[in-house]
């Protein structure tokens, strides 16, 4: 049955076959996705488990309560794409990379965490760039102390580049507005009924999307693991995680160079780029083009 065949009095009702129908034909877009986000949840629940002992103190509990709603939003992203919502599992990704690096930062800094908590209604007071300045600054640090100054710089362009893209669906613009249409085109024309895309493509934004949100989810495992001395509690399940992690890092890196060698890129852009002063070429020969 085609949408435009749909009464709008049983539209709504209809939706739900169509959602089944592209869940089918998505499910083979993304093979390979499902048990990297299956992994990579349940080392977020093994890890914020294991890191609310009742050794931490209350105000770093926050950071944790934080970790839930990114878990919740996880999930939520799965589900949207898995459906055909590409742009709305963007809206949700875009949450999740602040909230993310909001864990990442106030569980590895003290200093921060005292001052999100004396904010009225506890307000995140850092703009997204600077919070990919932050994380950027943790992960570009050695563990002798010394910071990379070359690497810190790749990394938080890098991350400030993502979420602009992540933005530019997350806001009304024309340019993902023209491409969502595809999901509306059919023998018929174009119909302007809400349905899922499952368009060859929006594959390059599926991808992306997941990739994105997986990336930030894996980033706050680890951050959250270390700085509440997860992987030193000798807990079996400390291992767990750690092997979850390790392969769920390769497992997103390989997924987005198959993508890549299909010529399967996004087809939304981030035209304004005068905050880019890197050619990344340290992430390229870590992580390939």
């Amino acid at each position: 049955m085609g949408v435009k065949s749909v009464s709008v009095y049983d539209y709504w009702c209809s939706l739900d076959g169509f959602e089944s129908k592209a869940g089918e034909v998505i499910e083979a877009q993304l093979e390979g996705w499902e048990s990297v986000y299956k992994e990579l949840f349940e080392a977020g629940l093994f890890a914020i488990n294991l890191a609310n002992s009742q050794h931490v103190p209350e105000k770093n509990r926050l950071p944790l309560a934080f970790m839930k709603t990114a878990l919740v939003q996880f999930r939520s992203v799965w589900n949207l794409v898995g459906k055909g919502y590409s742009s709305s599992a963007a809206c949700v990704a875009a949450s999740i990379f602040e909230t993310c690096k909001v864990v990442r930062v106030v569980s590895s800094n003290q200093e921060d965490l005292e001052l999100l908590f004396s904010r009225e209604a506890m307000d995140v007071p850092w703009t997204a760039k600077t919070l990919c300045q932050k994380v950027a600054r943790l992960d570009a640090t050695g563990d002798d102390g010394v910071l990379d100054e070359r690497f810190f710089e790749e990394c938080w362009q890098v991350s400030y580049l993502n979420y602009k893209w992540l933005c530019q669906i997350k806001h009304p613009t024309s340019q993902y507005m023209i491409h969502d249409l595809s999901s509306a085109m059919s023998e018929e024309g174009y119909h302007l009924s809400p349905v899922p895309n499952v368009s060859a493509s929006d594959v390059g934004e599926k991808f992306k999307v997941l990739a994105a949100v997986a990336s930030d989810v894996w980033s706050m495992c680890k951050t959250v693991c270390e700085e509440y001395k997860v992987f030193d509690s000798g807990d079996e399940l400390a291992g767990n995680i750690d092997e979850r992690l390790l392969r769920t890092h390769g497992a997103i890196v390989d997924l987005m160079k198959k993508l890549n060698a299909k010529g399967g890129r996004s087809a939304v852009r981030v035209f304004k780029r005068d905050f880019l002063t890197t050619d990344f070429s340290m992430m390229k020969k870590r992580f390939g083009d």
